[in-house]
């Protein structure tokens, strides 16, 4: 099941991680990180998960409303063990960054360049 906004597309990877695609061209507002949020919340069904944000080959960027509402006030948050932000542009890493370090999420967060690397992060955390 493929669920999409108008900036994203969220989907299962597998039984514990989901997938948040980000399409290009599109600027995250509240509004838009809310109903992103409700997507994942259904696709999570309230169980714990870890979540890779696919920013790859994008030209997007994200309000900081969005960016404060993703931090701590949306409800997959709670749920949420880590989450991988996947990126490979300068705008991009400019934005993560200061979701990781000024908004300061309330799970764990890495920056990575492929999936591959992001799962292998996602199954050190699993043994710890």
């Amino acid at each position: 099941m493929v669920l999409e906004t108008a900036g994203s597309l969220v989907s299962r990877v597998s039984d514990d991680v989901l997938l948040l695609k980000f399409k290009t061209d599109q600027l995250i507002v509240r509004k838009e990180a809310i109903q992103i949020d409700k997507n994942l919340c259904i696709l999570a069904e309230n169980n714990p998960h870890y979540f890779i944000i696919d920013a790859l080959g994008i030209q997007s960027n994200m309000d900081t409303d969005a960016l404060k509402f993703f931090s701590k006030e949306s409800n997959i948050a709670e749920f949420t063990t880590a989450a991988a932000i996947l990126l490979d542009n300068l705008p991009i890493r400019l934005t993560a960054s200061i979701f990781i370090k000024f908004h300061k999420p309330i799970f764990k967060t890495a920056m990575f360049k492929d999936e591959y690397d992001a799962k292998a992060w996602f199954e050190k955390l699993r043994k710890s």
